[in-house]
């Protein structure tokens, strides 16, 4: 992984963790175990989207692909790899993958942003 693209991923993870961000407040694996791996991708009826981003120039790039590009699947674990503190085979388990599955759906996500870091 580039460390670069790598060191921005947890820039936008720390930007969507925070309450300030628009975002809903509540835990991401609360989120996760209460709406399924896809918490996130679908209809918003508790938590509607923001209109307005505040998300760092630096990063928009991440967002732009995960919010356009990404799968459900790949948002699920993307966002819980950099935005959710914990270890990567508790974040598996909550999603009810295997660790390996785990890996390489986040290769994949991150191959998308690193695409997407080409035209930034």
């Amino acid at each position: 992984m580039n460390q670069g693209i790598k060191e921005d991923c947890r820039v936008w993870g720390r930007y969507i963790a925070t309450d300030g961000s628009g975002w809903a407040s509540r835990n991401a694996l609360d989120r996760v175990i209460k709406e399924g791996p896809a918490a996130g991708s679908g209809s918003f009826r508790d938590a509607p989207l923001p209109i307005r981003h505040s998300c760092p120039a630096e990063v928009m790039y991440v967002h732009r692909a995960y919010v356009n590009e990404m799968t459900a699947d790949e948002k699920a674990v993307f966002y819980l790899h950099f935005a959710v503190s914990g270890k990567p085979a508790m974040k598996a388990k909550v999603l009810g993958l295997s660790t390996a599955t785990y890996y390489r759906r986040l290769g994949v996500a991150f191959s998308v942003v690193t695409g997407f870091a080409e035209f930034n």
